[in-house]
């Protein structure tokens, strides 16, 4: 919801300085745009390791780990949970601005 606000805002914020600049006629060219912007992309997972990465889509990466034995997947599980923790810590310690 909070998006659909924003881009609200920021067309309504737009048509007024285009009109205000006398370049009304670009205001047709922002609605097309726009939605090319809001639509979905493609979404990849990026692992890295000793130097090395890779780009997989998102179900590629689910199926790599779902294919681990099982000592890997519990690593896998220990890791990512460490990673939310810290997030979460770091996120509790940020001042607001």
């Amino acid at each position: 919801m909070n998006q659909v606000i924003f881009v609200v805002l920021a067309y309504s914020l737009l048509q007024l300085y285009l009109r205000r600049k006398g370049r009304a006629e670009l205001n047709r060219r922002t609605v097309p745009r726009i939605r090319r912007q809001l639509m979905p992309t493609h979404s990849v997972v990026i692992l890295y390791y000793m130097n090395r990465f890779a780009l997989m889509s998102l179900t590629e990466y689910t199926q790599l780990v779902l294919n681990l034995g099982e000592e890997a997947r519990k690593k896998v599980l220990a890791k990512t949970k460490q990673i939310e923790r810290d997030m979460a810590q770091e996120l509790q310690r940020s001042r607001p601005p």
